[in-house]
C-alpha cells in the first residue's frame, strides 16, 4: 500500500472530523502531534510526492499504525458468504 494513499485518506478523515483520538489513549498527545507534523512535499519537476514529518527527527510511526488499521478496516476481504445461526431444536 503507497504511503501516499495511506496518509491521505487519513488526513481527510482528520480534516472531516471523522477521525477522533480518545483524550485517555496513552499516546493520545503524541499521535495528535505526529498527525499536525505530516508534510506533503511534491516535486514540481517529477510529480512525485512524499509524506512525512516536516521536521528533521520527527516521527511519524504513530500515524502510520492508526493509517494502517483504517485502510485494513475499510477494505478488508470479504468472507465469501455469510455465516448464519442455525437452531436445532428436538
Amino acid at each position: 500500500m503507497p504511503k501516499c494513499d495511506l496518509v491521505s485518506n487519513l488526513l481527510v478523515l482528520s480534516e472531516t472530523q471523522r477521525l477522533k483520538i480518545a483524550a485517555n489513549l496513552v499516546e493520545a498527545q503524541t499521535l495528535a502531534n505526529e498527525l499536525q507534523n505530516i508534510l506533503v512535499k511534491i516535486n514540481i519537476d517529477t510529480s512525485h510526492d512524499t509524506y512525512g514529518a516536516w521536521r528533521e527527527g520527527q516521527h511519524d510511526d504513530h500515524v502510520l499504525a492508526v493509517a494502517l488499521s483504517i485502510w485494513w478496516a475499510e477494505n478488508r476481504p470479504k468472507p465469501p458468504f455469510a455465516y448464519k445461526t442455525v437452531c436445532i431444536s428436538f
